[in-house]
């Protein structure tokens, strides 16, 4: 059986973050601390790096695409449509939750964001 933290199980959550880019959203732990060495999967569409170099000069920017591998030509796996299914504004607890079903039981990985001073996760494979 399967037990990452999802949306779904409120082991994460989707909250405001100084770090959050032009959105503000960020991945945070939920009521529960995580342990370190938790996984949280990187939901998206595996794509080359050719391709990734292409969205990000077309859309502005990189900011759900994850290197998959060492290597420049690695693949990458881009987030956006997961990010896209997250409401722009937050409830009134301050979550921004999901606006299609699917996005509850997917992996919220995209939405981590990277703090180079204060680092709080590693991306690993």
């Amino acid at each position: 059986v399967l037990d990452w933290p999802t949306l779904a199980n409120r082991r994460v959550s989707i909250r405001q973050s100084p770090h959050g880019g032009p959105s503000g959203r960020g991945l945070f732990c939920g009521p529960e601390r995580l342990r370190k060495g938790t996984e949280i999967l990187y939901s998206g569409e595996v794509i080359s790096d050719t391709e990734a170099q292409e969205r990000a000069a077309r859309d502005g920017g990189a900011d759900y695409i994850a290197q998959l591998g060492y290597r420049d030509d690695a693949d990458r796996v881009d987030g956006r449509t997961f990010a896209d299914a997250i409401a722009s504004e937050p409830n009134a607890e301050g979550r921004y939750v999901a606006l299609e079903a699917w996005a509850n039981e997917a992996g919220p990985g995209c939405m981590a964001n990277e703090n180079r001073q204060s680092p709080n996760a590693t991306f690993a494979m």
